[in-house]
């Protein structure tokens, strides 16, 4: 049976996630600032879209009528992955500028080549 996600789910990953934010420096207090609020900005906005794509059902009509008799579309699964994704972008991207990293993002993993390795 398919769970959606929680309230506490998106908490859990404020939480997690929020650190980083308050780790966030600039060369001046000023600075420092104005990274802290984009990055916490956008923090929010991609907690918004994570909470609105764990919640989307793939099985959902593609539109609905409002009580006026307009037509509504619906969010769409693939809709709010690609939301999810440039709010992410967007705030790791925010992080960088402050000087933080997030362990495992995008970008930051390297490989080793031991195709010379004699044993």
């Amino acid at each position: 049976m398919a769970r959606n996600a929680t309230q506490r789910n998106i908490d859990d990953l404020r939480d997690a996630l929020t650190p980083y934010v308050d780790a966030v420096t600039g060369d001046t207090a000023q600075i420092t600032t104005y990274y802290k609020a984009r990055a916490n900005a956008s923090l929010n906005k991609y907690l918004d879209a994570e909470f609105a794509m764990m919640n989307v059902g793939a099985s959902a009509a593609a539109s609905y009528s409002s009580a006026i008799g307009s037509s509504v579309q619906k969010l769409t699964p693939e809709k709010a992955r690609a939301n999810r994704d440039t709010a992410w972008d967007e705030f790791l991207s925010d992080l960088n500028q402050g000087g933080q990293t997030l362990p495992g993002s995008a970008g930051n993993l390297a490989y080793w080549d031991l195709s010379e390795v004699v044993t």
